[in-house]
């Protein structure tokens, strides 16, 4: 059939409307002109020579004139006529046929002139073609009103297949922009999803990269001879556009790819409909995702908090028997010759002692508890002190790999707990390669993320510490820094470990990630606030524990804590009065606070606590000296101020040399 147009058809009326009536028009006036000049050249052969002498000659000739126009009138008039006529027979006639139908939104059936056959079968045409549209989009707007997610997508490209009998597409560019993840793709009637492809030579590519709508209409396996999709469906057609977000960010692409065929504006309209659908889900499930990635942040943070305040409290308890346990091996030992059987077992006592303290010690640094002594760090020679050990005691089918930053990056920490951190990471990775593979140990500094700017940094150091071992799947993911969880055998492990490394980390004001994926190894990535990184370091060497003079008070709930210490400061020439409370303290140094040289106060009591207790202490005198005792808190934790000359802190358990050089230190002030 014809294509319409409407200047041919506006011509070819105008011709069949108006030409009858010009030329009778024409003819009329033709005649009348052809009459006056016969009726001049009479007047003229009569012998009038131009002038009108015979009054009845004159009189002839206006009657004449007066009858040709009459004759022409009437001729114009029929030509008007004829003119309403023609108009009404070739246009209005044929307009009316044509619009009745559509006025009720049935297609016209004109049959007649020819002009307004191909302008019946034009708009016909459109509105079979709107119908068609309206279908599909409603098709659409109806899955998208009771679908969701993966059902969605696959109606979507069913839909797609169905209305254009072409393979349809949509895809999600991944991070690298080198490679998409299928959402949903229908070939040859299956679905198939949720696998990458590489963009590289593709069409996908330069719809992504020029972010604008491509098509092929013809030749696309020649184009593209190496996509195994094109050449399965022998595909020579394709269609395809990037779709976005309300930010204008391209999350996806909608493309489809089949038979030759010529794509037309309504093809392209319906399809970039039903992208903005497609771009609508998609970017609801992102936000779905991270809304869901947000509340399981929160509940861990929630979860790990609630597990941190039970194991500190078990800690606490635990440190103070241990303190008991450690403190009596320490005075049997320091009363025994060594070689003797009874000094041996007091030696194993105390090993034991340490050995568990060093599990407290992991308990406390989960729940950023743990001894924290703030220093100046630098953080290379921290990894250099943990290379010195692994690369000793680590099996040799592992290559142990560093990158270190020239930059000297310095940090404000525990410097036995950033270690332990390193090595329990180290550790990690060499448990995930038992077939041998690489451990690479990176450090570099660089500007503190957005929203975790640091009071006391604008930079932050960042350690990476990854392996080319088995990795984590996603379960064990959700599970890696609870206390006590562990994929290693019984007696292998405690799953203390990483909850360990997380605590600290979080106690120091830095944070962790890792990432990881099955088969590929794991990346853990520490980052701690960098301070003036010209600090000097100072490193100082420890005292040696002497024997002294004075008289301490000794401020602790349980008794056998305050009896082993006690007997600890008496064997270092040091007279001890006993409180088994903060008010019971604040009472004996109220009446002898002139000849009281130190107090030793645990922090955590019932009724008057520690904090409370050093208030009233002070308040008494205000050059009182106070060793802070606790399994529990840290340094930082209590409050207290660490710039003060007359104030020190020790962590529960400690052996009777380290309280020595406390006691030494404070009262040498």
């Amino acid at each position: 059939m014809m294509r319409f147009s409407s200047r041919r058809v506006l011509r070819s009326l105008a011709f069949k409307t108006i030409a009858p009536v010009i030329f009778m028009a024409l003819v009329s006036w033709v005649g009348l002109f052809l009459f006056v000049i016969r009726s001049i050249s009479n007047i003229a052969s009569s012998g009038t020579h131009g002038t009108i002498a015979d009054h009845a000659v004159h009189a002839d000739f206006v009657r004449n004139v007066q009858i040709a126009f009459i004759i022409t009138a009437v001729i114009l008039l029929g030509a008007t006529l004829l003119f309403i006529y023609s108009l009404r027979k070739n246009i209005r006639g044929p307009l009316d046929k044509i619009l009745a139908p559509v006025r009720h939104g049935l297609p016209p059936g004109y049959h007649g002139i020819t002009e307004f056959e191909l302008l019946s079968d034009s708009i016909r045409t459109a509105m079979d073609l709107w119908e068609r549209e309206n279908r599909m989009l409603n098709n659409v707007y109806h899955i998208a009103a009771i679908k969701r997610g993966r059902d969605f997508f696959d109606e979507v490209v069913m839909a797609i297949s169905r209305l254009f009998a072409m393979h349809p597409m949509i895809s999600k560019p991944n991070p690298d922009h080198r490679s998409e993840h299928i959402v949903s793709m229908y070939i040859n009637g299956e679905f198939r999803r949720g696998f990458d492809i590489d963009l590289t030579g593709t069409p996908n590519e330069t719809v992504l990269s020029k972010k604008h709508i491509f098509i092929i209409e013809a030749g696309l396996r020649e184009q593209f001879p190496q996509n195994r999709e094109f050449a399965e469906t022998k595909a020579e057609a394709f269609i395809g556009f990037s779709i976005f977000n309300s930010r204008g960010e391209a999350i996806g692409i909608v493309s489809a790819f089949g038979p030759k065929r010529e794509f037309t504006e309504s093809d392209i309209k319906v399809l970039q409909t039903i992208g903005q659908l497609v771009a609508s889900e998609i970017e609801r499930m992102d936000e779905e995702r991270e809304k869901e990635e947000i509340l399981e942040q929160l509940h861990q943070s929630v979860k790990m908090e609630a597990i941190g305040t039970l194991a500190g409290g078990i800690a606490h308890d635990f440190n103070n028997m241990l303190q008991g346990i450690l403190g009596h091996a320490t005075l049997l030992k320091a009363q025994i010759s060594p070689g003797t059987r009874i000094y041996e077992s007091a030696d194993t006592i105390e090993h034991i002692s340490e050995r568990a303290a060093q599990l407290t010690r992991q308990l406390l640094g989960f729940a950023r508890k743990g001894k924290y002594i703030v220093e100046p760090l630098l953080v290379n020679e921290i990894i250099d002190t943990v290379l010195k050990i692994i690369s000793k005691t680590f099996d040799r089918k592992i290559s142990i790999r560093t990158t270190l930053s020239n930059e000297p990056m310095v940090i404000e920490g525990d410097r036995s707990q950033i270690e332990q951190v390193i090595m329990n990471l180290c550790l990690n990775a060499r448990d995930a390669m038992p077939e041998g593979g690489v451990l690479s140990i990176d450090t570099s500094l660089s500007p503190v993320a957005a929203g975790l700017h640091h009071e006391k940094s604008s930079d932050q150091a960042i350690i990476r510490i990854s392996d080319t071992g088995i990795g984590i799947d996603k379960e064990v993911m959700k599970h890696i820094f609870e206390p006590f969880f562990t994929t290693k055998e019984i007696g292998k492990g405690t799953g203390m470990g990483l909850a360990m490394v997380y605590g600290v980390v979080r106690n120091h004001n830095g944070s962790i990630s890792v990432e990881s994926s099955e088969g590929r190894g794991t990346t853990f990535t520490v980052a701690f606030p960098a301070v003036n990184k010209y600090i000097a370091l100072e490193n100082s060497a420890p005292q040696e524990p002497v024997q002294g003079q004075g008289t301490i008070l000794i401020v602790d709930d349980e008794e056998f804590i305050r009896n082993i210490l006690k007997t600890m400061v008496e064997e270092l020439g040091y007279r001890a009065f006993l409180a088994d409370s903060g008010a019971e303290a604040v009472a004996i140094y109220s009446d002898q606070w002139e000849i009281i040289d130190l107090i030793i106060l645990d922090f955590i009591m019932p009724d008057m606590n520690g904090k409370e207790t050093f208030d009233r202490l002070r308040q008494i005198s205000s050059k009182a000296r106070v060793l802070v005792a606790s399994g529990h808190a840290t340094a930082e934790a209590t409050g207290l101020s660490a710039g003060d000359t007359g104030y020190d802190f020790i962590q529960k358990p400690f052996r009777m040399h380290e309280i020595a050089e406390k006691i030494q230190s404070l009262l040498s002030v």
